[in-house]
């Protein structure tokens, strides 16, 4: 997965979808680490920046991931942990 420039993670890309809209995922460390979990996030990624400079919700300590799956391109913040724990 490359790293992206932290403008393309917007408000509007931001609001194009999350883990249980889109992937059936409850957004709990438990379920985004799961093998199912790693399984579509690993499939569907195809990038990420530190959290901390994104222009629309940044957060410290978290990474911002973007996804592209049925002609829909979305992001949202994943734990540093739960990056770790999903692509290792």
């Amino acid at each position: 997965m490359k790293r992206l420039d932290s403008s393309l993670f917007d408000w509007l890309t931001w609001r194009n979808g999350n883990p249980l809209d889109v992937f059936d995922l409850p957004c709990r460390t438990s379920e985004l680490t799961s093998s199912r979990g790693r399984w579509l996030l690993r499939e569907h990624a195809v990038g990420w920046c530190p959290a901390e400079s994104v222009p629309c919700r940044p957060k410290v300590g978290q990474i911002a991931v973007m996804f592209f799956k049925d002609g829909n391109l979305f992001w949202f913040h994943l734990r540093k942990h739960e990056v770790v724990s999903i692509w290792k």
